[in-house]
């Protein structure tokens, strides 16, 4: 018996739909339908019972990689808008924002709220609930020592370690290209045939067979079932939302969606190769908060200066704050801070708030007055997109 049906999505519901039924990673049936009609069509004839997972165009879905990401959800969650609200081409509070974590490497998506809302929507319709969503390049098993290139007519997907796109064939050949120029040890799978790489130097190519729907279907059962792809489907989009669906509004939306995610991959992938920058990022900016909140010990090692404090015991309210915040954020997952500023002065932790509802905000004030810990607003909530945002403080 069929336990997955994956169903390869288009650019827009117009576009065909291909699709496999698996036990395990054992194909037990595929097809291929003209449109996502034409699929829910098919999926009706399977039967119920199985799970149903889409893999999204890649160019509909921008990553980067996150070394080292923070063990808490929401801190995780919070993190990631961080760090993509520089790397995208539009606000990061029009993106549906998702995170992977395997390991102690991290990884962070970002895709327009509107595309995520009409497949969602559209696949709810039809009474066929999606469990899993995830990005055609998430789907391959390349690493950093042997990049996979799945090359097809007109695009071609590249997985390459912690990074992910897919772009025009020609724009994803000439990042290879570049990538081999920097490190010419690589040895790079191609599907599709040398042919299809043809830019790419032979010695540096292993062939891996046909660049096919079959294929990469297979390897998406594979991802799925060893968690190697992504989930999209996080935070607002667990539950599924019913929506009207106005077909003849997919196209505009999903060519700027692809437009904003190759302008993000051209501008940035040649740095998200080497994510080891990243972290001299964040050891840089934390040097730049300590000297600013510490004038009186800066340029000192941040992590010296905090043992100092703690060693003498003018840590206890901070730490007291922080263990207090950490459980309150475990208990109310849907809030999200960031921008944390201790004020030693007057022991109180001062810091920004968000959360898609403003009960949902209550309600994290609520518990942590159960922890003691007393909170004040700053300027009162306001909308920002999908979120309630403000200023909030938190003293013991």
């Amino acid at each position: 018996m069929s336990d997955l049906v994956i169903a390869r999505l288009g650019q827009t519901p117009d576009d065909p739909v291909a699709w496999a039924t698996f036990a395990g990673e054992a194909l037990a049936r595929s097809g291929r339908a003209v449109n996502a009609a034409g699929f829910f069509d098919d999926l009706r004839e399977l039967g119920e019972g199985a799970r149903i997972a889409a893999i999204l165009p890649g160019e509909q879905a921008a990553m980067r990689a996150f070394p080292s990401p923070p063990r808490n959800p929401a801190k995780y969650a919070s993190a990631a808008r961080l760090l993509l609200e520089d790397e995208l081409a539009q606000p990061v509070d029009a993106c549906h924002v998702a995170t992977l974590k395997t390991d102690e490497r991290g990884k962070v998506y970002a895709v327009d709220l509107d595309i995520m809302r009409r497949w969602t929507d559209l696949f709810a319709e039809h009474d066929a609930p999606l469990t899993l969503l995830t990005p055609d390049y998430d789907c391959l098993d390349g690493d950093a020592e042997r990049p996979v290139l799945f090359v097809e007519n007109d695009r071609s997907i590249v997985s390459f370690g912690d990074q992910g796109f897919a772009a025009e064939k020609e724009v994803a050949l000439s990042i290879v290209e570049d990538l081999l120029g920097r490190n010419p040890e690589l040895q790079v799978a191609v599907y599709g045939g040398p042919g299809g790489a043809r830019s790419v130097d032979a010695e540096h190519i292993v062939p891996c067979g046909a660049a096919d729907d079959e294929a990469l279907l297979h390897a998406a059962a594979k991802a799925i079932e060893d968690g190697a792809a992504v989930n999209l489907l996080q935070g607002a989009f667990r539950p599924r939302r019913r929506r009207a669906i106005d077909i003849s509004r997919w196209r505009r939306p999903a060519i700027a969606a692809s437009l904003f995610m190759l302008a993000l991959l051209v501008l940035g992938v040649a740095d998200g190769f080497r994510t080891m920058r990243i972290a001299d990022r964040y050891a840089s900016e934390t040097q730049r908060l300590h000297n600013e909140y510490f004038p009186d010990a800066a340029n000192q090692d941040p992590r010296s200066h905090a043992r100092a404090i703690l060693a003498g015991g003018g840590g206890a309210s901070f730490l007291g704050l922080s263990s207090a915040l950490d459980r309150a954020l475990q208990g109310n997952e849907a809030v999200a801070i960031d921008r944390i500023r201790f004020d030693e002065a007057r022991n109180l932790l001062a810091f920004s708030i968000r959360s898609p509802s403003d009960a949902d905000i209550e309600a994290f004030r609520e518990t942590l007055s159960a922890y003691g810990v007393s909170t004040t607003e700053t300027g009162g909530y306001r909308r920002a997109g999908a979120y309630w945002v403000g200023e909030m403080t938190a003293r013991l």
